[in-house]
């Protein structure tokens, strides 16, 4: 029997390091030295000595090496947080930590049981441009039907109501509003208005609305209605956005399209959206807030995707109510996001209770997995469990009480590329998240400096002229040589051909 250390992926890796980080199937031998079968070509082997060898196949490894000194480190999961289903935990679990080694790939399960009872949030986002009249009438009339819709999904719910028209500005604005005439629509146009917090209170959303009214004198058809949203995303304390397992819902009412990042430019807005919350209270009512006429013209309108990786960062659900004119471009967004739903308007909004309840149904019978945007040097998978029709990341068929199961796999690909402590969070939207907190299996024990910090720098096997690390001699200064043999100008016997000793003497 003879074993060919040669003709394999692994004896090219010289350290220990790049051996475990360039296959998963390499191992590397620590031994200091290696007693090897070599083929010779002739189907005979002899046993000879080759120190220059040490990253093997892992059966080679295990068949010519002490197991006790086989470097091949193997990735490997530790469940850090997995609490028991209820009505404020409904995926499990909910956070890992996970040691990978690159190329391995590891797989656990993520389940998602969803709760009878849970928290509500539904913030009402109004275009309440001169088109929308009879819409906020049709809302004033049925707004104890709106709150009894919304109640009956969920008993712990809250409401809140903002709206929007255009940004302050030519050409947005009528000329002669932006110079203050008295012809002018009151109140002002605004990008946006933060009229209440989210609250349980029926009777306050009731005066809310009442108290709002229509304004005219915008001129081209697409309204602010994203810098409205990024507000209602980005300033959760002043919107009253509830935390933890609280399913969120910013439904956005419209008969218009919408500007987006770029559009501003032509009005001097020409700083790109940051995401960020600029809302600050009115002068007549500390209660209420408002997008700064500053802001507005400063900033350009959010981009597309700014919004949907703040709807994805906030796991908020946009639900786009909009007239039939309009809603294929609407439609467009769902490609760029899961968490933007398109639903019909009627002309009147008529249709606005049974909009929140199909858009609920949608939102609640269907979980789906994202990451995000992922390092470079990693790979996440979704496998789901549901039925055979879902895409791998999704599940259409969740039931109250019922379990449902995804299998993530996760490959570390690169060690460079990924640093340690890296966190990826799984979120499953309205149902909550997995947090994933990364370390790399990149290096090798015997690799570790402190691992030295009692070892002698002076090995026999080394010649006394360095320490063995990994199996190899570490020289110090002036030796070299596989065993650091070698002495930089030395003569004599540790000199001659047959240590491996080689000089090149200058010829002046």
């Amino acid at each position: 029997m003879y074993i060919d250390i040669y003709s394999n992926h692994c004896s090219e890796h010289q350290t220990c390091n790049n051996c475990v980080q360039s296959n998963k199937k390499c191992a590397w031998c620590s031994s200091n030295m290696l007693q090897l079968s070599i083929q010779n070509g002739t189907n005979d082997s002899s046993m000879a000595t080759d120190q220059s060898i040490r990253c093997f196949p892992r059966d080679i490894a295990r068949n010519i090496c002490r197991h006790d000194l086989i470097e091949d480190p193997l990735g490997n999961m530790e469940e850090i947080t997995n609490k028991p289903f209820s009505d404020n935990v409904q995926i499990q679990p909910q956070h890992l930590n996970v040691a990978l080694r690159p190329g391995d790939t590891l797989n656990f399960n993520v389940t998602i049981k969803p709760a009878a009872t849970f928290p509500l949030d539904v913030y009402f986002l109004m275009d309440l441009s001169d088109s929308m009249n009879d819409d906020l009438d049709t809302l004033k009339r049925i707004t104890l039907e709106i709150i009894e819709a919304v109640q009956n999904i969920s008993e712990d719910y809250r409401v809140g109501f903002g709206n929007f028209v255009e940004k302050p500005v030519i050409p947005f604005l009528d000329i002669g509003c932006s110079l203050g005439q008295p012809t002018c629509s009151i109140p002002a146009i605004s990008s946006f208005i933060h009229n209440l917090k989210l609250t349980n209170d029926s009777s306050q959303f009731s005066e809310t609305l009442n108290r709002v009214t229509i304004t005219k004198k915008n001129l081209d058809a697409p309204e602010s209605g994203f810098d409205a949203v990024i507000q209602v995303i980005s300033c959760q304390d002043v919107i009253g956005w509830r935390s933890g397992t609280t399913r969120k819902i910013l439904l956005y009412l419209s008969d218009a399209p919408f500007h987006a990042g770029g559009d501003g430019k032509i009005a001097g807005a020409v700083y790109p959206h940051d995401g960020k919350c600029y809302i600050r209270p009115t002068k007549d009512d500390p209660n209420i807030f408002e997008y700064p006429d500053y802001d507005a013209k400063l900033r350009d309108y959010p981009s597309v995707s700014l919004i949907a990786s703040k709807l994805q960062e906030n796991d908020i659900y946009l639900i786009a109510a909009v007239t039939s004119r309009n809603i294929n471009t609407y439609n467009r967004l769902r490609t760029v996001s899961s968490n933007i739903i398109t639903e019909p308007l009627s002309g009147d909004s008529s249709n606005i209770i049974e909009v929140i309840k199909d858009a609920y149904e949608t939102i609640s019978n269907n979980a789906q997995l994202s990451t995000g945007l992922l390092p470079d040097g990693l790979d996440v998978a979704f496998t789901s469990h549901c039925n055979d029709i879902d895409p791998p990341d999704q599940c259409s068929s969740l039931n109250i009480g019922k379990e449902s199961v995804f299998t993530v796999s996760i490959t570390l690909e690169d060690c460079d590329k990924v640093s340690d402590s890296e966190q990826v969070r799984i979120s499953a939207g309205l149902y909550g998240e997995v947090v994933l907190t990364l370390s790399k299996v990149c290096e090798c024990n015997c690799s570790n400096q402190e691992q030295h910090a009692n070892i002698s720098m002076n090995d026999e096997f080394c010649s006394g002229r360095g320490y063995l690390e990994c199996g190899i001699c570490q020289c110090n200064e002036g030796s070299f040589g596989d065993m650091c043999q070698c002495v930089e100008g030395m003569n004599g016997s540790l000199g001659a051909p047959s240590y491996g000793c080689v000089y090149v003497y200058n010829v002046h």
